[in-house]
């Protein structure tokens, strides 16, 4: 069952990412290709009922998310919005 994941989420994860230009200088979708692989891993983990495993790689996965801060600013009015950076 693992192996027909794997290779399903790998055409999947390679389908998302974009190479633009002629020497593939940018590169979109590296996120959403990696958010797809941590989410068919945590329902491998789950529907084999490793309970604890899985609870560790949602801890782990979600860190980043906690620690990060991002840069708000108020543009004509109360509300933050999210800058963009460069």
């Amino acid at each position: 069952m693992i192996q027909g994941v794997v290779t399903g989420v790998g055409f999947q994860g390679a389908g998302v990412i974009v190479h633009r230009g002629r020497d593939g200088e940018v590169v979109h979708g590296l996120a959403t290709a990696a958010t797809i692989w941590i989410t068919a891993s945590l329902g491998v983990l789950l529907c084999s009922r490793c309970l604890a495993a899985a609870d560790r790689w949602v801890r782990i996965c979600c860190l980043p998310f906690n620690r990060r801060r991002p840069n708000r600013e108020v543009v004509g009015g109360t509300a933050p919005v999210m800058s963009k950076r460069h």
